[in-house]
């Protein structure tokens, strides 16, 4: 185990592109260490110059904020072995206290398991992220020059720390307050003003470079002011991300993500039949289903969804949606072409079918942005 120093930083940080998008977590991290932003990191190696595994860890416990009190640890490892061994070294991680392990790749999540039961640790996992990353800055979109957001473009201060951490999902203590305080100090952000001057949108930048916080006060919504052109794009974490319970989905999309009448849905695989089921009980402006299934599959985690013990209301779900597209491979090493067919002939939809996507989970998908543009620029 070897802790970086200052010059060793900005060769890891160079080092780490390379490993794009699985490094990009440590590398914020880094990449901010060497701009001389305030933190409270130390950087562990398992060698010089030629590193397996980064470990971005809190260097003291005496700061009150809410990365040092949950003990955030940012990793990046090439191998899981090696990762290991470096976790089981004296000094590294304190198994007797509260930790969160950032940036795991899901291939090594069953390690961590594992060495989690040999630390007599319980463990859980609290989410699941898929990382989108934009190469090249010129493909960013102009804002519109006709848009109201433009001559009220401005930057938070110090004294709108209280006003972003009550609306935070995290927010709402003395602890995540000196984050967020930090977070507008320290590293940058935007925000929209009303008339008098007032914050009511913003988004933050965390100190490992991703942008969060994002957030609209609920009076100033659908106004396009948080969107790229012609669309509002919402990602967030799904709760329950392993077992995908519709009891969990179903009320968190209603509630958290607010789909209504005006929401065009994206799922794909359980996401495409939570879609399915809230479109049977809401109206939404569509559905886009990506590698949609009818069954349980004969599989106990997709019998405990709930997703699957009663029938589809196919005609329900078409009447409250005026839009429902389906993409599909028949090559799935998950879902029978079978399944996918059946979920096409009860909605109709308009499919997009495969012979060579499997499971949709490659990391460009242009025909998807396509749909989604046609959906949103189509008639009314």
């Amino acid at each position: 185990m070897l802790a970086l120093g200052t010059e060793e930083l900005r060769i890891a940080e160079s080092a780490l592109k390379e490993f794009f998008p699985q490094s990009i977590k440590v590398y914020g991290c880094l990449f901010n260490l060497n701009r001389e932003k305030p933190h409270n990191l130390e950087v562990l190696v398992d060698s010089w110059p030629d590193f397996k595994t980064v470990i971005c860890k809190p260097h003291s416990k005496s700061v009150r904020d809410r990365e040092g009190v949950f003990n955030i640890y940012s990793v990046f490892s090439k191998n899981k072995d090696n990762l290991r061994k470096l976790l089981e070294e004296t000094g590294v991680v304190e198994w007797s206290a509260f930790a969160l392990f950032a940036g795991i790749e899901i291939g090594h999540v069953d390690m961590m398991k594992e060495l989690a039961v040999s630390k007599n640790t319980p463990s859980k996992i609290g989410s699941v992220m898929h990382v989108m990353m934009l190469r090249d800055v010129r493909r960013l979109p102009q804002l519109p020059s006709e848009s109201d957001a433009s001559p009220r473009l401005s930057s938070l201060d110090e004294s709108h720390a209280e006003l972003v951490n009550k609306t935070w999902s995290f927010g709402g203590t003395e602890i995540s307050y000196r984050s967020v305080k930090n977070y507008i100090q320290n590293f940058p952000n935007f925000c929209i003003l009303d008339e008098s001057g007032s914050p009511v949108a913003w988004i933050l930048l965390y100190q490992h470079c991703a942008l969060g916080l994002l957030y609209t006060l609920p009076e100033c919504r659908r106004k396009g002011w948080a969107r790229i052109p012609e669309m509002q794009c919402l990602l967030k974490n799904m709760p329950d991300p392993m077992t995908a319970r519709e009891s969990i989905w179903v009320p968190f999309m209603e509630k958290e993500l607010h789909c209504d009448e005006e929401t065009v849905i994206i799922g794909h695989s359980s996401g495409a039949a939570a879609a399915m089921r809230y479109a049977e009980t809401h109206k939404v402006y569509g559905i886009v289903l990506v590698s949609a299934y009818v069954s349980d599959l004969k599989d106990e985690n997709e019998r405990e969804s709930g997703y699957f013990n009663r029938p589809w209301q196919w005609e329900t779900i078409q009447t409250n949606c005026r839009q429902i597209v389906q993409f599909g491979s028949t090559d799935d090493p998950f879902l029978p072409w079978s399944e996918q067919q059946q979920v096409a002939d009860g909605l109709g939809a308009e499919l997009h079918k495969y012979t060579d996507r499997g499971h949709f989970q490659n990391t460009q998908f242009h025909e998807l942005i396509n749909v989604v543009q046609k959906i949103v620029n189509g008639p009314a």
